[in-house]
């Protein structure tokens, strides 16, 4: 699984980055990858610790549950991801150039961290009948309209748009969303760039924007 850099990590978690933090990350990762590999119901304790050659004791040292260090996993993936969100559209230097970088994020985020994206769609799946996930997953995805109607609200207004900001932010996060859960359970014979390119310009479709860098095979 590859490991967030440092800095991010301290940014996410508010750290720093002393011997006992580092045990914790690596706690944290270990989770992520078994929630990833294995399913909620198989991560243990004892099986989060032997990928590690430590005790559940031991984590327990740094995390008072099961249940806390899921969450701290959970926050985690979505710190990560909300990371690279940012980044990418802080570097547009338009509207349109934004909204191409928060499409552009959602397939980075599956490139550079493939079992964070699954512990997403685990996330999606716990959160239908898990009271405290839905409240997780309720947070996240306010978040993640109110990131994406800050981007389309002045691209509606730059180009007399008539649609609703708040709609078309619900479009464009249902339709992502749609796009990272097909491609980790259908793929279709496709290319991760396939479906970013294909991600793209059905995103830009919904605000009337053209002119998508690449093309999907059909």
């Amino acid at each position: 699984m590859a490991k967030a850099p440092e800095a991010l990590v301290h940014r996410v978690f508010d750290i720093r980055p002393s011997k006992g933090d580092q045990r914790r990350i690596q706690i944290i990762e270990s989770a992520i990858h078994c929630l990833a590999t294995l399913g909620i119901a198989d991560a243990s304790l004892e099986v989060i610790g032997k990928r590690l050659g430590i005790k559940s004791a031991h984590i327990i040292y740094y995390f008072k549950d099961r249940e806390t260090l899921l969450d701290a996993a959970f926050k985690y993936v979505a710190g990560v991801g909300t990371e690279m969100f940012i980044a990418r559209v802080t570097a547009g230097n338009s509207p349109v150039e934004r909204l191409r970088g928060y499409v552009d994020a959602i397939f980075d985020w599956i490139e550079f961290y493939p079992e964070h994206i699954r512990v997403m769609v685990l996330l999606h799946y716990q959160s239908t009948y898990d009271p405290k996930l839905r409240e997780i997953q309720t947070q996240l995805r306010l978040a993640g309209l109110k990131r994406i109607q800050a981007i389309v609200e002045p691209l509606t207004q730059a180009r007399g748009k008539h649609g609703n900001p708040e709609e078309l932010a619900h479009l464009i996060y249902c339709a992502l969303t749609g796009y990272y859960v097909e491609f980790l359970g259908v793929r279709s014979g496709k290319s991760l760039a396939d479906w970013r390119a294909e991600a793209m310009r059905s995103i830009l479709a919904i605000v009337g924007v053209g002119g998508v860098r690449g093309r999907a095979r059909p």
